[in-house]
């Protein structure tokens, strides 16, 4: 029988895991660019699991972060390890992007430009007219996700 650990088991292992992970994570992704709109807001990665909102809130403080939101598994509660935090100014967000790389609780964080929130689809409202006659209710999405309703009172008559 053939010495696996001739082969190099290990070595051929940790590259096929390499390559897997390299094939799977798609092209680097683009910087988006800095709003000149709030909200003003960065993406907080690799955080310490034990890092909470008021840790970050904190570690921003000089930037004047008006909002921390850190994501957290819906079953445990624990954290995901990411979140989100919204500046006051444009240059709160900037000085918060030059802090890319720091320490918090043991761990180099990564900040950049987050992504603006996307809406959910709740249908398509061009098509909604049979449903304001049956139901009297219409909801209209909007800007920053704001939704509104409008009840007709004549609906269902």
């Amino acid at each position: 029988m053939p010495d696996r650990g001739a082969r190099g088991g290990e070595y051929n292992t940790y590259a096929a895991i390499l390559a897997l992970t390299a094939a799977f994570s798609g092209p680097p992704r683009d910087e988006l660019p800095i709003p000149n709109a709030p909200p003003y807001t960065a993406f907080v990665g690799n955080l310490a699991f034990e890092t909470d909102e008021d840790a970050l809130k904190a570690f921003f403080g000089d930037s004047k972060p008006i909002s921390v939101r850190m994501i957290k598994d819906s079953q445990t509660g624990s954290s995901k390890g990411y979140g989100y935090v919204e500046f006051e100014t444009q240059d709160g967000l900037k000085s918060a992007l030059a802090s890319t790389g720091q320490q918090i609780g043991g761990r180099n964080i990564r900040i950049s430009v987050a992504e603006a929130r996307k809406c959910s689809d709740w249908g398509n409202f061009d098509q909604a007219h049979s449903s304001i006659i049956t139901t009297g209710i219409r909801i209209v999405g909007g800007g920053r996700c704001v939704s509104m309703a409008t009840i007709y009172p004549s609906a269902g008559s």
